[in-house]
């Protein structure tokens, strides 16, 4: 028994065009996310440094004698938008502490 040779010639289905058409998409979402991806390492290369600079800074505080809790009050008293009137007394009271008075 003899074999034509049209019997082994694959042809192309939907699956094979499906599977064509998913690497082309995987490889323009790994072009979008590739960027994406380096730009978050960037930031939280750049967010540790900046939170050794505040713990360092924080340091820094409380080893000239500064009451760093009172500091923090202003910190997050500006961080969530209080105005200058309310943080200026918060200050004052820092460096009159600080003066002993």
């Amino acid at each position: 028994m003899t074999t034509k040779r049209s019997e082994y010639v694959l042809k192309p289905t939907k699956e094979c065009f499906d599977t064509i058409s998913e690497i082309t998409t995987s490889r323009d979402i790994s072009q979008k996310l590739e960027p994406l991806i380096q730009l978050l390492i960037r930031l939280e290369g750049e967010k540790a440094q900046a939170d050794e600079q505040i713990t360092s800074t924080y340091k820094e505080l409380k080893k000239q004698k500064f009451d760093v809790k009172k500091i923090r009050q202003v910190v997050a008293s500006h961080r969530s938008g209080q105005p200058d009137r309310v943080i200026r007394p918060l200050v004052n009271q820092i460096i009159t502490d600080k003066l002993g008075r």
